[in-house]
């Protein structure tokens, strides 16, 4: 029998409006993660006019928390996406 693999999956619960970037603005983002692993993290973007990674190339990384939520400080943006990401 082939064994089915489920994926994590992230929700956003607390999501910014959309507007034009601004690297002096920095608003709160949050979700959940569903069937997270220990160790594993997301990677937030803006897009405004290109996808940017959030908060900060040099911080690209969201913690999840043990009980599967994430909240993280986001440059606004007129659309967000995630990534999730394994701990390596």
């Amino acid at each position: 029998m082939d064994r089915v693999v489920v994926e994590p999956s992230i929700e956003f619960t607390s999501l910014p409006d959309s507007e034009e970037g601004s690297p002096d603005k920095i608003v709160a983002i949050g979700g959940r993660v569903h069937r997270a692993q220990p160790g594993q993290q997301i990677v937030l973007f803006a897009r405004s006019g290109s996808w940017w990674i959030q908060p900060t190339l040099a911080n690209p990384f969201t913690e999840i928390r043990s009980d599967s939520t994430w909240k993280s400080g986001i440059h606004p943006g007129s659309a967000y996406a995630a990534l999730h990401v394994g701990p390596n």
